[in-house]
């Protein structure tokens, strides 16, 4: 066991994911939730639905910008 981790120690060492190295590319998409939410909001406040919401139908249901920045304070 502690050879095993001796060779991890020294593989990230080498590897470090916190490095900046131009070329390397994840093996899957990394989706940035905090901006995707962010933007889902924008949306939701400003009365948009994305194509496939079929949850918003009618007005009354609906936030406006003044119930979002109430809720912020």
């Amino acid at each position: 066991m502690m050879k095993m981790l001796e060779l991890l120690t020294i593989q990230l060492a080498k590897y470090s994911p916190h490095i900046l190295s131009p070329g390397r590319k994840s093996h899957c998409p990394i989706v940035d939730f905090v901006d995707k939410g962010r933007e889902m909001m924008e949306k939701a406040a400003r009365g948009e639905a994305d194509e496939g919401d079929e949850t918003v139908d009618t007005e009354e249901g609906r936030a406006d910008l003044e119930d979002v920045l109430i809720e912020l304070v």
